[in-house]
């Protein structure tokens, strides 16, 4: 069970909703005090769940593989990203 609105989630421009979950995200156009680049923004917004689920088993394919520095070193920012994720950082 997770603790955010299951995906998939899909962006039509503006918007992020969750299939029979309605609308996850509403992202303002510069005109309603947002930026210029609201709706990639809005498609990020939509990837959520799916980056969160790579990232997972990201971190959890390197558990216990002997990695390089440059592997430590992003298997870390995936960790943090993780956490961000959760609301631990």
């Amino acid at each position: 069970m997770t603790w955010y609105t299951p995906g998939p989630w899909k962006s039509d421009g503006l918007r992020v909703s969750a299939e029979d979950r309605g609308t996850i995200a509403q992202v303002l156009t510069p005109q309603q005090g947002g930026t210029f680049d609201a709706a990639a923004n809005a498609c990020l917004i939509a990837a959520a769940p799916n980056l969160y689920t790579a990232l997972e088993a990201l971190e959890s394919a390197c558990r216990n593989v002997r990695n390089t520095e440059a592997q430590l070193d992003s298997l870390a920012l995936a960790r943090a990203a993780l956490a961000r994720a959760r609301g631990e950082a």
